[in-house]
């Protein structure tokens, strides 16, 4: 409800601010936004506007996602202090395993700031020209086009975020790799995997074979025994 009332108040002004008018040879009416000779209330209106859509919200994610950043820093360092103190051992598969989930953290909310700021970028600085008569030629003869254009890049902002999510969360990405084709999902599998790693599990025919050289070994070590 407050976000409906809030919504609602901010953009009132602008239904008073709306008139028909006609261009050259179209055909019909269109309704256009025209502050007449009140230039310093669009401005001011549109400067409300910028902090409240920009310069608010990133304000916010950026001081919420650096916090969150140095609180899960300081768990894994007193972690490691901890642990280095108390046993005197080296960084463990497991301090590594905690860095990397980290690290990854770490570029996800770094990567929510930057989609967020790239996403309203080109909106706010296409907005503050036109509330400042600034715009280029070449955008003011198609300026509906490119308010249009700024707008849908705008919008776009709330579909980065799942998709970085996802991109960079290794749960995801695995039962993602599970729902593509065979070969696609063999190519990740192996584009993926450490170039150390070995498989846990033999092969049945493999174990056999290392079966088979045991027995003969110990059955020619008894012959040449007796």
């Amino acid at each position: 409800m407050v976000i409906c009332i809030l919504s609602t108040s901010l953009s009132a002004p602008v239904i008073f601010k709306q008139r028909l008018k006609r261009f050259g040879n179209y055909c019909g009416q269109f309704c256009v936004e025209d502050w007449g000779i009140d230039q310093n209330g669009r401005r001011v209106y549109g400067s409300i506007m910028l902090s409240v859509q920009f310069i608010v919200p990133l304000l916010i994610i950026t001081f919420c996602y650096t916090a969150i950043s140095l609180k899960l820093g300081k768990g894994i360092l007193y972690r490691n202090r901890r642990q280095r103190n108390e046993w005197q051992l080296g960084m463990t598969d497991q301090q590594r395993a905690a860095i990397k989930r980290r690290q990854r953290t770490n570029r996800m909310l770094i990567g929510m700031v930057v989609a967020f700021s790239a996403s309203w970028f080109f909106s706010v600085l296409f907005n503050v020209l036109r509330d400042y008569d600034c715009l280029p030629e070449w955008c003011q003869d198609q300026e509906y086009f490119f308010g249009i254009v700024t707008h849908c890049i705008a919008m776009s902002s709330t579909v980065w975020n799942p998709l970085l999510y996802a991109a960079l969360n290794l749960q995801l990405r695995a039962a993602f790799i599970r729902l593509l084709p065979e070969c696609i999902r063999q190519q990740e599998t192996r584009k993926n995997a450490p170039l150390n790693c070995k498989p846990l599990i033999q092969p049945r025919n493999i174990l056999q074979n290392d079966f088979t050289k045991k027995s003969s070994g110990s059955i020619m070590a008894n012959e040449e025994k007796c």
